[in-house]
C-alpha cells in the first residue's frame, strides 16, 4: 500500500516509513536466533508443509542458522540467501520422506530431523534418499539431485557438530561423528553411479556442439537487447515508470552478461560505486594508452569501459566490460528520480536492483531469459551457453599464449578448465591433421609405394620449400605444387613466429595489421636453430609486405647480427684435406634423394658447388668450415645425378677426424619457456642494471626448480641442465632489461 500511497502522494517520500512485517510467532518464541534470521529467513516460507516444518524443527533451524551467520557481510547475499532458502527446503522434503520409510520399516514415527542422523536409521535414509531422487513417472534417477542430496546431509553433520560442541554436549557430538565416519567410508559405493552418470554427461553430452547457441539466435538476442536499451533511452525528459525500467534494467543486464560471457550471477551484482569508478575510467592507465598504435585498438579504448566487481574472494576482482551501447542507458537507470519513481528503495545500492523497496539485485538467469523471450527465441540462450560458445570459438583462433592467459583470467577458471569442461572437442581439426599422419600409416598394408609417395610428400611438406622451386621440380607434379602452396603458409608463419614471437599471426596474415619494430625479435640465439629459414632469401621477400618499414630495418639487423654469429661457428682452423672418391658410395636409396630434392633432382647447388669440366678428377676437396663450402671432384659425369649429399660428420669419419664435434643447442618449448619465467620472475624482472650485469644468486632455488620442473630438459645430465637454465634466465633478464630501457627512451 505505502507504494501506491507514495505514487499519489509526494509528501509521503519524506514522512512515511515503510511498514515492517512482525510475525505472531515471534512473539512467543524464546529461543536464540537473531531477528534478522526469523524475518528474512523463516518468516518468507509459505504456510505449507515445508514452510511449517522448517520454522517448528529445532534441527533444521539451527542449521539455517549456522549457515546463515556466515553469510553475513558477503557481496554474494542475495544469492547465498537464496540458497540458504533451497537447502532448508530440500532439507525438509528429504524428512518427510525419511518419516514415511521409517514408519513403513520399523512402525516407528519420526518427530524430530535429528533422528534422520542417528546410526540405527542409516539405512532408512539410503532408501528416503533413493526414493526422493527417482522420477515418478520414468523411474529414472535424477543424479544430480541424488549428489546434491549427498554434500547437503555431510554439510548438515559438519554445522551440527560443532553446535553440540559449542554447547560441550560431548555425547552427541561423539554420536554424530560416529555417525560422519560412518558416511566417509561407506556413501562412496551408493553414490559412486551418480557421479559417473554426471561426469559422463557433462564431458559428452553438454559439450556436444548441437548444445552450442546457434549465431543467429545469439545475434537475434543481441539486436533486441540494443534495440531495447535505445527505445527505453531516447527520449531524456520522459522518468520510466516501474515495468519500463524492469525492462530497460533486464536488457542491460542480459547485454552485460552475454558480451562479457560472464557467469549469470556476476554482472547483475554491480554496486554504484563500482560503476562510477567504471564511468570515470578509474582503472585506466593514462601513461599505457600513449604505447596503443593499433587503430582497432585506440578504438576500443575510447569505446569500452571496464568495471572491477569485488568478487566472493577477497583477492579477486572480476572484470565486466561496458560496450558504449549501454553508457546512457546505465546512467539513466542509477539517476535518484528514476529510480525513486520506479519504487526503488533508497538504500539499495545495486545497479541493477529489485524494485518495490527491496534491499536486493535481480537474478541475471531470470533477465537472460525474460529477454530471450522478447526476442523470440526458439531455444532459450543462458549465460553457460554463451560461455560454451565463446570457449569454442576463442580455441580456433591462433593467439599469443600471453593473450590466452589474460582470456582464462577474464573468464574466471584456468586453462584445463577451458579445454576440458567448456570448449567442445576439436573434432574437426583431429580428423583433417591427427586422421592424415594416421591414414598414410594405414595405406602401408595396402600399397607399399603408396606409403612411400606419401612420406615424400609429408617431408616435402616440412622441408625448405625454396629449396624445391630452386632445383626446378615444382612443376613436375600437381600434388607438389598444392604441397608447396601449403607449406608456404606453414613456413611464413613460422617466420613471423620467430622474428616477432609476441605477434599473433592470424591478425598478421588477414593484413589487419603489421609488425611493429619493438616486436621484433632482438635474442639472435633464439634464431641459430632455424638459420636455414630466417636466412633463405626467398622467405624474406614473402614475409616483407608483413612487417612495416622499421621494423623491417630490424629485421635486417637482426639477421645480419644472425650472419656473423653463423659465421663464426662455422669457421675452422685446418687445413682442406682430400678424400679419395673411391671411399664414397656410388648411389643412394632413392627415397631419401626423393624425400629432400623431389623426383629426379639433382644435387642443389647450396650443398654441392658446380663444377665444371676442368675439376673432375678422382679426389674430393673438403674444407672444414662448413656445409656450403664443400667442394667435389666427381669421377664421371654418368654418376653425377646418383650421388648425394654428405654431412660433416660423415665426411669428418671418412678423412678420420678426430675433432669433438660440438653438440646441438637445444630448443626451448613453450611448457619450458614458460616454467623457467614463471619461477624465476623475480631475477628476470630485475631492472636495475644493463645488459648482463649482475649476478645470480639462485643456488638453493635452482635445485628447488629441478625438483618441481623434472620435465625440464629431462634428457641432460644435471650439470648441463643447472649451466642451460642459468643461461636462459640471463638471456631473459637481458631481454627484458632492452624492453625496459626502450620504453624509457620512448617516455623521454
Amino acid at each position: 500500500m505505502i507504494y501506491k500511497h507514495k505514487k499519489t502522494c509526494m509528501a509521503a517520500e519524506g514522512s512515511t516509513d515503510m511498514p515492517v512485517s512482525l510475525s505472531t510467532r515471534n512473539l512467543a518464541d524464546k529461543d536464540n536466533f537473531s531477528e534478522e534470521y526469523k524475518t528474512e529467513i523463516l518468516e518468507s516460507f509459505r504456510e505449507t508443509e515445508y514452510g511449517n516444518l522448517i520454522r517448528n524443527d529445532e534441527w533444521i533451524k539451527h542449521y539455517g542458522y549456522f549457515l546463515y551467520e556466515n553469510l553475513q557481510g558477503s557481496c554474494k547475499k542475495v544469492e547465498k540467501r537464496l540458497s540458504l532458502n533451497s537447502k532448508l527446503r530440500r532439507l525438509a522434503h528429504l524428512f518427510i520422506e525419511f518419516k514415511k520409510v521409517v514408519e513403513e520399516r520399523k512402525q516407528i514415527k519420526a518427530d524430530s530431523c535429528s533422528e534422520m542422523f542417528n546410526i540405527d536409521h542409516y539405512e532408512e535414509l539410503k532408501i528416503a534418499i533413493a526414493n526422493m531422487t527417482r522420477d515418478k513417472e520414468t523411474g529414472k534417477m535424477k543424479n544430480g539431485l541424488k549428489l546434491t542430496l549427498k554434500y547437503l546431509v555431510k554439510d548438515v553433520c559438519d554445522a551440527m557438530h560443532v553446535f553440540y560442541l559449542k554447547k560441550k554436549d560431548n555425547q552427541k557430538a561423539a554420536d554424530l561423528g560416529n555417525y560422519m565416519l560412518v558416511l566417509s567410508k561407506s556413501w562412496s559405493s551408493f553414490f559412486k553411479n551418480a557421479e559417473e552418470s554426471v561426469i559422463t554427461k557433462r564431458l559428452t553430452e553438454l559439450r556436444a556442439p548441437v548444445k552450442l547457441p546457434s549465431k543467429s539466435d545469439i545475434i537475434k538476442l543481441r539486436d533486441c537487447t540494443k534495440s531495447t536499451i535505445q527505445d527505453l533511452t531516447g527520449d531524456s525528459f520522459c522518468l520510466l515508470e516501474n515495468a519500463d525500467f524492469c525492462k530497460l534494467r533486464d536488457a542491460l543486464v542480459c547485454r552485460l552478461t552475454l558480451f562479457n560471457a560472464r557467469r549469470g550471477g556476476e554482472p547483475s551484482r554491480m554496486v554504484l560505486s563500482e560503476l562510477t569508478d567504471a564511468l570515470e575510467d578509474k582503472w585506466i592507465d593514462q601513461c599505457r594508452m600513449e604505447f596503443v598504435k593499433d587503430d582497432i585498438e585506440k578504438k576500443l579504448l575510447c569505446d569500452t569501459k571496464v568495471a572491477y566487481l569485488h568478487a566472493s574472494k577477497i583477492a579477486k576482482l572480476v572484470p565486466v566490460l561496458i560496450p558504449k551501447d549501454c553508457w546512457k542507458a546505465l546512467n539513466v537507470l542509477v539517476d535518484t528520480e528514476v529510480r525513486r519513481v520506479a519504487g526503488v528503495h533508497t538504500h539499495n545500492d545495486f545497479v541493477f536492483p529489485n524494485t518495490k523497496n527491496s534491499m536486493g539485485h535481480v537474478i541475471g538467469w531470470d533477465c537472460v531469459d525474460r529477454m530471450s523471450q522478447e526476442a523470440g527465441l526458439e531455444g532459450r540462450l543462458n549465460a553457460t551457453g554463451m560461455r560454451h560458445f565463446i570457449a569454442t570459438e576463442y580455441a580456433l583462433l591462433d593467439v599469443a599464449p600471453r593473450d590466452r592467459e589474460l582470456f582464462y583470467k577474464h573468464m574466471g577458471h584456468s586453462e584445463a578448465i577451458n579445454e576440458n569442461i567448456y570448449q567442445c572437442p576439436p573434432a574437426v581439426r583431429e580428423i583433417t591433421h591427427v586422421g592424415k599422419i594416421l591414414a598414410n600409416v594405414d595405406s602401408m598394408n595396402e600399397d607399399a609405394d603408396n606409403v612411400k609417395e606419401n612420406s615424400d610428400l609429408l617431408a616435402v611438406n616440412d622441408a625448405n620449400v625454396d629449396i624445391l622451386k630452386d632445383t626446378g621440380n615444382v612443376e613436375e607434379s600437381s600434388d607438389v605444387v598444392t604441397a608447396v602452396s601449403d607449406a608456404n603458409v606453414d613456413i611464413l608463419e613460422e617466420f613471423i613466429g620467430l622474428m616477432a614471437e609476441d605477434v599473433p599471426t592470424f591478425h598478421i596474415f588477414d593484413l589487419s595489421k603489421q609488425v611493429d619494430e619493438f616486436n621484433v625479435t632482438v635474442d639472435v640465439t633464439k634464431l641459430i636453430p632455424k638459420k636455414e629459414l630466417v636466412l633463405n632469401k626467398s622467405v624474406q621477400e614473402s614475409a616483407k609486405k608483413f612487417f612495416t618499414p622499421d621494423a623491417w630495418i630490424a629485421v635486417q639487423q637482426t639477421l645480419q647480427i644472425l650472419k656473423g654469429k653463423v659465421g663464426e661457428k662455422c669457421r675452422g682452423s685446418g687445413s682442406k684435406r682430400k678424400v679419395e672418391a673411391t671411399n664414397l658410395p656410388e648411389k643412394v636409396p632413392e627415397a631419401r634423394n626423393k624425400m629432400f630434392f623431389g623426383e629426379s633432382s639433382s644435387m642443389p647447388s647450396m650443398i654441392f658447388g658446380e663444377p665444371s669440366s676442368g675439376q673432375r678428377g678422382q679426389s674430393m676437396i673438403v674444407s672444414d668450415s662448413s656445409e656450403s663450402e664443400f667442394q667435389v671432384d666427381h669421377s664421371s659425369s654418368e654418376e653425377e645425378d646418383d650421388s648425394y649429399p654428405i654431412t660433416k660428420d660423415e665426411i669428418k669419419a671418412l678423412i678420420g677426424s678426430t675433432q669433438k664435434v660440438k653438440p646441438c643447442r637445444h630448443t626451448w618449448s613453450s611448457e619450458e619457456h614458460e616454467a623457467v619465467q614463471t619461477f624465476f620472475k623475480k631475477e628476470i624482472e630485475d631492472v636495475s642494471t644493463t645488459g648482463n650485469k649482475g649476478k645470480l644468486h639462485i643456488g638453493r632455488k635452482m635445485y628447488d626448480f629441478l625438483k618441481i620442473h623434472p620435465e625440464v630438459l629431462k634428457d641432460y645430465p644435471k650439470r648441463e641442465r643447472i649451466a642451460k637454465v642459468r643461461t636462459k634466465i640471463i638471456n631473459l633478464r637481458r631481454q627484458n632489461r632492452e624492453r625496459y630501457q626502450r620504453n624509457l627512451d620512448m617516455l623521454t
